[in-house]
């Protein structure tokens, strides 16, 4: 073969790699997310206040893999962190959220939530069995530190 063949063999079968990923790649892109996930996180939100707006992405016509503060796993489209921190947000926090089987990532940190909810335990289901990071630190302009939660028990079901 001559050098000007084997070039051309390189450069097709370069384009076929090219191509290839990409059709590859927006394959992976139409992954959806799943549906009980979308379903808690929008319970999550009914009792959000978000008087700047932030959670707009937050609808039914988009998927809930591309909402902002929410992270999916590539392969699965699993939630596994939702970061939401610095966000404005205020109201109460649904601690349903562990019942994201996959999170192993939850900040709400910086915003004015004033209280948290957490959902009664069915069946000795532990909740959050794949939570590695927590952070719950609110701010309060008035600084009252208001912030209510009926228990911290839930806290011991935590694996780390």
């Amino acid at each position: 073969m001559t050098f000007i063949s084997q070039f051309s063999v390189l450069l097709l079968l370069l384009y076929y790699a090219f191509t290839f990923q990409k059709i590859v790649c927006n394959n992976l892109s139409q992954l959806r997310c799943n549906e009980k996930d979308r379903q808690t996180l929008q319970m999550f939100k009914e009792g959000v206040l978000d008087p700047s707006n932030n959670l707009v992405t937050w609808s039914t016509e988009q998927d809930c893999c591309e909402w902002k503060g929410v992270h999916c796993d590539n392969t699965t489209s699993r939630v596994t962190k939702l970061d939401l921190s610095q966000q404005f947000l205020g109201g109460e926090i649904k601690l349903s959220l562990l019942e994201l089987q996959f999170l192993y990532h939850l900040n709400l940190s910086h915003n004015y939530f004033n209280v948290i909810r957490i959902p009664p335990i069915q069946n000795g289901v532990i909740f959050g069995s794949n939570l590695h990071y927590l952070d719950l630190f609110m701010l309060d302009l008035s600084f009252k530190n208001d912030i209510s939660m009926d228990s911290l028990d839930w806290l011991s079901q935590l694996s780390s």
